[in-house]
């Protein structure tokens, strides 16, 4: 029997579906952090607080979430595209 207190995944999209990719302008990131705070499992900063994006592509799963921690971006160092 399945376990109730496993969470249950997101449904994967429909085929087809275009998968999204973030890129960073390390030239315009400040290190603010609200991309992190926003997004942790897609944004992190590194040792010289530039954003650096976890996944190439973004998971379907996560792309919502990619595109919240882009749109908080208090620079616009943040884009996400279609891959």
């Amino acid at each position: 029997a399945p376990n109730p207190a496993r969470s249950r995944q997101p449904e994967p999209p429909p085929k087809g579906f275009p998968l999204k990719s973030v890129t960073v302008d390390e030239n315009r990131c400040e290190g603010h952090g609200l991309c992190q705070d926003t997004a942790p499992n897609i944004f992190e900063l590194n040792d010289d607080g530039v954003a650096v994006v976890l996944h190439h592509p973004i998971p379907p799963a996560l792309t919502r979430q990619a595109e919240a921690g882009v749109r908080v971006c208090p620079v616009a160092a943040l884009r996400i595209a279609e891959s």
